[in-house]
């Protein structure tokens, strides 16, 4: 979206969202949030490469998981791109985030809002604040409040408009919680796992269904603080308890609960890969039957969880949900099967593994950047990765036995490979061609002179010039260097 007409949608949010609170009788006086911002004045407004989140797991931020959402919204890494800005939302707490986010790179401005009311997020002023921002942060607390205080507020459309331009959404501890399409939102307290393994439906058990609704994140439960920390949670038990409620209840025929350790965080990408970043692990806990015994007062019993665990660096594709690679829990009588817990499941247990994948079929075989190739084979579902001859491509799981992916630019003729839970498959060769350009960059109908003359602006520009760039990367490789140049004389 061109940035006059970016502005243009800004203000019209504004105009809309005054005229339906003030309709609404919602904008009653004395509504007092309390704003911190630092950085620049003057709104950013770069284009979104997103959605990308941050679920973190609380008890220390991860503050490369905060600067990868950044990144993948911008488009761009380390001083250079464009800069955005950043709103931490919260109902406790001051401006603790404001000078770390800021430091990082690719921001303009972080603004901490502090709300304690429906009031508050119902402020016309900081719903256009949260509406100019390209990444919002939830920080930790209580859930409940962000469930109470800004759902159905106009804070929240702001968060979703946000959402929609292809903004980036993270949060820790609680901020992680209210990210799954289910929520365990606290409202009428917090249960143990003993709790809620020894009745589902405890009183301290509370759903929250279809908030925020995030791309690939669907039938998911975040739960952060997973395995004892600082605080001494332990909530494997009491996140397999949610899981299976959920399907007991009819609300998902497969259910998955997210757990992720405290100083770790599962970031997610717009095509649904979820990757593990910090220090500790994340587990991620599916149910795809009913469970044997999940009643009112009575203690859970039920078998056929699967569980991956994740550690740094390691990824799932939420998009495409592997189908092995897992280890099957089971809950008796209101205890995990053994006295297994978190820990113990990758020391005992039963494991699941995965089948080599194969790759038998390209098609096309040929073709420039940017074209879509199927990749047909067998064990292709969960891939983490695809590559052309190295480089790294952009890819949407079909199954188990397809995958397209998109030609990079930079890549080169060679194999196509892809990894997958069962392993690296290379398929066979693909022959990157250079696409014909025009010459006449000016489109004067003639290659002459004044289309050299355009080609040394953008040569000798540090960022080249905005309109040409594109059509002067005569080989496509992502750049516009000596080789482009060679070409244009050549056919000049």
């Amino acid at each position: 979206m061109p940035r006059s007409n970016l502005k243009r949608e800004k203000g019209r949010f504004l105009f809309r969202l005054v005229l339906s609170v003030v309709l609404a009788g919602l904008l009653p006086l004395g509504a007092t949030p309390i704003r911190y911002k630092v950085g620049s004045s003057v709104d950013a407004t770069p284009t979104c490469f997103g959605p990308a989140y941050d679920i973190g797991g609380g008890g220390g931020d991860v503050d490369p998981a905060i600067q990868w959402m950044i990144d993948q919204v911008r488009g761009a890494t380390g001083m250079g791109g464009p800069k955005l800005d950043v709103v931490i939302l919260r109902c406790s707490g001051s401006n603790g985030y404001n000078a770390p986010i800021l430091a990082m790179y690719g921001v303009n401005s972080v603004e901490s809002i502090v709300g304690t009311s429906v009031a508050d997020f119902n402020d016309p002023a900081v719903a256009q604040a949260v509406a100019n921002a390209e990444v919002i942060f939830f920080a930790g607390g209580n859930q409940a409040n962000y469930i109470q205080f800004i759902k159905g507020t106009a804070t929240d459309t702001a968060i979703r408009s946000v959402l929609a331009r292809g903004g980036g959404l993270g949060g820790t501890s609680a901020g992680a919680a209210v990210q799954g399409a289910i929520i365990h939102d606290a409202t009428t307290g917090s249960s143990t796992s003993a709790e809620a393994l020894g009745d589902p439906y405890h009183s301290k058990i509370h759903f929250t269904y279809g908030w925020l609704g995030l791309q690939n994140l669907g039938d998911t439960l975040c739960e952060p603080h997973l395995q004892p920390g600082g605080n001494g949670y332990n909530r494997l038990g009491r996140l397999m308890a949610f899981v299976a409620r959920q399907v007991k209840d009819g609300k998902a025929s497969a259910m998955l609960g997210l757990g992720i350790d405290t100083e770790t965080s599962l970031v997610v990408d717009k095509a649904g890969l979820a990757t593990v970043m910090g220090s500790q692990s994340a587990y991620l806990v599916l149910l795809d039957r009913v469970p044997e015994v999940c009643v009112a007062g009575t203690p859970l019993t039920c078998s056929g969880f699967k569980i991956w665990k994740l550690s740094p660096g390691q990824t799932f594709n939420l998009a495409s949900r592997p189908t092995c690679g897992y280890y099957l829990g089971r809950v008796t009588n209101g205890a995990l099967g053994d006295g297994i817990t978190a820990a113990d499941y990758y020391t005992v247990g039963t494991v699941v593994g995965c089948n080599q994948p194969s790759i038998t079929t390209l098609s096309p075989t040929s073709g420039p950047a940017g074209t879509v190739v199927t990749l047909t084979g067998t064990n292709l579902e969960g891939p983490s990765a695809v590559a052309f001859n190295g480089t790294a491509a952009t890819f949407t799981a079909l199954g188990g036995t397809q995958v397209k992916a998109t030609v990079p630019r930079g890549a080169t003729t060679g194999p196509v490979s892809l990894t997958a839970p069962g392993g690296l498959a290379s398929g066979g060769t693909f022959t990157v061609t250079v696409p014909a350009k025009s010459l006449d960059l000016d489109a004067s109908g003639t290659v002459d002179v004044l289309d050299m003359a355009q080609f040394a602006k953008a040569y000798l520009s540090v960022t080249g010039e905005a309109h040409y760039r594109a059509a002067l990367d005569l080989n496509d490789d992502g750049v516009i260097d000596d080789l482009d140049l060679s070409i244009w004389l050549f056919g000049f």
